[in-house]
């Protein structure tokens, strides 16, 4: 049964998730990009599945219809590296 979209609800967690990276990078100054992003990733990740949840009960599309099987999204491709050996330094 589809439900009505909770656009409050969302605005509530869009400025938690601010307010409280804000908190965090004071209380870590130094942290660097990656942790950064890191603890922005986590924060997001519970927004995205609160936001899907609601838009798939609200859909009457995902009400009535099973998903149906589909391919994997493909993932992002990452470059291929390899270690020249001319360029590592013999041991002493």
């Amino acid at each position: 049964m589809a439900r009505p979209l909770n656009q409050s609800l969302w605005r509530q967690l869009s400025e938690q998730i601010m307010s409280s990276m804000l908190e965090w990078c004071q209380i870590h100054p130094k942290a660097t990009f990656r942790e950064i992003e890191i603890e922005l990733d986590a924060r997001l990740s519970q927004a995205r599945a609160r936001m899907l949840e609601d838009l798939a009960i609200s859909s009457s599309a995902a009400c009535r219809k099973k998903p149906r099987a589909s391919r994997a999204p493909p993932l992002r491709s990452a470059t291929r590296r390899s270690i020249n050996a001319a360029l590592i330094p013999a041991p002493s």
